[in-house]
């Protein structure tokens, strides 16, 4: 066949066709050694000169004015070839393919209420000429074909000044962004999704909004607020804003987040785990401090000190889970023997579990758990320490001195992050 001398020569189908490149022949058994590095040379050359005279744009037929273009650096254009999107796919859906974010998220305090806002990619509100398309499910749950909402005006959520969100004083945390398809209305919802230790679950799919109701009735965690009331409406998760330090009145939103970040690929969601520390021991030790079998908080200097764990959380507002495990002997008959979880210095416990032993050389299992809030993004250390409320020599791992199963026994602390 004639040389293939540029891209648009080459044939898709048969493959077989692309029996030269550059008059380099590519047929079996012709080939020598030095025309391996010559046919790909030749490829490279007609490659750079391809794409050198071709920019290849994506018209989102949704919008007939927004393209999104594969532009290559350095390479004047001669030509520009556009290629059109199916209308209910979005320009959105693309670019949130290839990792460009095609909306932004922004929040701003003023007189103590939080105005979170809607943005394009380019840091101003959606318009006419700046429209933010937005994917949502198909309010009807038996369909699976998606719906692209175009935003074409100014669109924020206001938090007033004495809506506390379910924030704590002083203390960290995370509001969830999410936007409504309220029968082709753009709604902006916010939602904090952590309750002491307890996580609400939050995805994409059918969903509810309280009105936001002014000053001090956005109070309640676990509530997703709106502007209006939005009932069994098609929701997105569009991303999440964090005070590291928290409020130091909660409801006076004095301070902005300390971090925003837009929701996508390798975001975890609420419940997910982060990340998992875990320290585990199999050899015998004992120890002899005791235990108070009192109505008092064990304390950091109660106990012996068994095993530790440092994790590093990768956000304050995330909740920390601690589960330890241990096996435990007793060298003194009708004792009762508390194993506890403390964190760092800090003199009280964070939990306690327990278990009564009637007689020496009695051997049981303790598991004790506990989730609290990171709290931090620096390293801290969980302890396990465990004690009877009466002098003796209490063991791990063995009794009566001696370890037993060979390690094949192991008590253990495990810590993990779970996202908030």
């Amino acid at each position: 066949m004639a040389d293939k001398t540029n891209v648009n020569e080459w044939v898709e189908s048969p493959a077989i066709d692309n029996d030269n490149i550059g008059g380099i022949s590519l047929q079996e058994n012709v080939m020598r050694p030095p025309a391996v590095n010559n046919a790909f040379r030749e490829m490279m050359a007609q490659l750079r000169a391809f794409f050198k005279s071709n920019l290849f744009r994506l018209r989102d037929n949704a919008d007939e004015t927004k393209l999104a273009a594969f532009d290559l650096s350095n390479i004047p254009t001669a030509t520009t070839r556009t290629y059109n999107l199916p209308a209910a796919s979005g320009i959105l859906a693309l670019k949130s393919e290839i990792g460009v974010p095609s909306i932004a998220i922004s929040a701003s305090v003023s007189a103590n209420a939080l105005t979170i806002s809607l943005k394009g990619a380019d840091g101003n509100d959606p318009s006419a000429s700046n429209p933010v398309n937005i994917a949502f499910r198909n309010p009807a749950l038996a369909t699976g074909t998606p719906v692209n909402l175009p935003v074409t005006a100014a669109s924020s959520l206001l938090i007033s000044s004495g809506s506390t969100m379910g924030f704590a004083n002083a203390t960290a945390g995370r509001l969830w962004v999410v936007g409504f398809n309220d029968a082709g209305t753009f709604r902006l919802g916010a939602v904090n999704v952590r309750s002491g230790s307890d996580i609400m679950p939050l995805r994409d799919g059918i969903n509810s909004a309280t009105a936001e109701g002014g000053a001090g009735a956005a109070d309640s965690a676990q509530v997703i607020y709106a502007g209006a009331t939005v009932s069994s409406k098609a929701m997105t998760i569009l991303g999440y804003m964090d005070w590291s330090a928290g409020l130091a009145t909660a409801g006076t939103w004095a301070i902005v987040p300390t971090t925003i970040q837009l929701f996508g690929i390798a975001i975890p969601l609420p419940g997910e785990v982060i990340q998992s520390k875990r320290t585990s021991v199999s050899q015998l030790a004992s120890g002899n401090t005791t235990v108070p079998l009192d109505d008092t908080i064990p304390q950091i200097n109660e106990g012996f000190e068994f095993i530790t764990v440092a994790i590093s959380p990768y956000a304050a507002s995330n909740l920390v889970n601690a589960t330890a495990k241990g096996y435990y002997a007793f060298d003194v008959d009708n004792a009762f023997v508390a194993q506890s979880i403390f964190r760092d210095a800090t003199a009280n416990a964070l939990a306690t579990s327990g278990t009564f032993m009637p007689f020496n050389g009695s051997a049981c299992e303790i598991l004790t758990d506990v989730s609290v809030l990171a709290a931090t993004g620096s390293s801290t250390t969980f302890r396990v320490r465990t004690g009877a409320q009466i002098a003796g020599n209490i063991q791990i791992n063995g009794s009566n001195g001696s370890r037993r199963y060979g390690g094949a026994l192991n008590s253990f602390i495990e810590v993990k992050e779970i996202m908030a």
